[in-house]
């Protein structure tokens, strides 16, 4: 048994996340690196309901459509879910995860208990308000430009309801969310994507105070510019990775004031105002390898949607 003090922590997230009845039945998925943190879980939601399946899964079987099969038998009877992935970047989650139809789904990256706790304690309604008013804003947008304070600009047409919040109100019916939270996510047309951009670090690594310049060509890394640690670590990453790397996966915007830069890469990208490029292999992350990416944060964008400014210099002004 987990101890009270976290029981209580992993109850609390059910709760606020999930809102389960007595009625609700409820799937606990993880991998082996994640198997401490769903017992817990799964011992938390059992003082709710004992209508609860616990699974564990290797991880390649949870990202390669092995399970696909598997788990259309439970998830046709059950209305909530907790899957503990360790590495949860948006871009790699599992085809059959992302779009779930009639599940509420809380996805929890990895963690000791203690970071649990604290994931929990910034997942404020503030927040969970914040991330969804952006990604409406984002969802019904047609055009979004973004500057960096050295001038590089993008612009990207908005297709309808390209907003993907981390986080939601449980008043809806059906729902995905995120800890840590406070993240809005865009899938764009990547071929969209052209010119250059700054950026400031790369999320989970130290930063070296050495802004790099990256150039874009129909959705795809072009160049790198610049001699620091930041910029030889991104041209490892595509040299180790491939060619097929140097797609974007998606963009974000980070939307959590109660985080701060440094703690970890999935808060780095998190942080109110952080603008961030995600690349990767599609078919690298089909494949199970979900650490195939690579997270580009820029923290002093100003970003427009229709001329409307959202962010001014990394200020998040919604």
């Amino acid at each position: 048994m987990g101890s009270p003090k976290y029981l209580q922590v992993a109850k609390a997230a059910i709760r606020t996340f999930l809102a389960p009845s007595e009625e609700d039945w409820c799937i606990v998925l993880c991998d082996g690196a994640g198997r401490s943190i769903g017992e817990l879980f799964y011992q938390a939601f059992e003082t709710i309901s004992n209508r609860i399946v616990f699974m564990q899964s290797p991880l390649f079987a949870i990202h390669n459509g092995e399970l696909d099969s598997m788990l259309k038998g439970p998830f046709t009877k059950t209305s909530c879910a907790v899957v503990i992935l360790p590495d949860f970047i948006p871009a790699s989650l599992p085809s059959w995860l992302a779009h779930l139809q009639h599940n509420r789904v809380l996805c929890v990256h990895a963690a000791r208990p203690q970071t649990l706790l604290r994931w929990l304690q910034a997942a404020r309604p503030r927040s969970i308000e914040k991330t969804e008013k952006l990604a409406d804003l984002v969802s019904i947008g047609k055009k979004m430009v973004l500057r960096t304070v050295n001038g590089a600009t993008l612009t990207l047409p908005l297709p309808h309801s390209s907003g993907i919040p981390d986080i939601r109100s449980t008043q809806r019916s059906k729902y995905t969310v995120f800890l840590p939270s406070g993240e809005v996510r865009l899938q764009p047309n990547a071929r969209a994507l052209t010119g250059t951009w700054r950026v400031d670090f790369i999320s989970g690594q130290k930063h070296d105070a050495t802004p790099v310049e990256i150039t874009l060509k129909e959705g795809k890394l072009a160049k790198v510019r610049g001699q620091s640690a930041t910029a030889n670590a991104i041209r490892k990453f595509f040299k180790d990775h491939g060619a097929n790397s140097r797609q974007v996966m998606e963009i974000s915007l980070g939307t959590n004031d109660n985080f701060s830069f440094g703690k970890s890469a999935i808060e780095d990208r998190k942080v109110r105002g952080a603008f961030t490029i995600t690349f990767g292999d599609p078919d690298a992350i089909a494949a199970g390898h979900a650490s195939a990416t690579l997270s580009l944060v820029t923290a002093m964008a100003t970003i427009t949607i229709d001329g409307r400014t959202i962010v001014d210099r990394g200020q998040l002004l919604i």
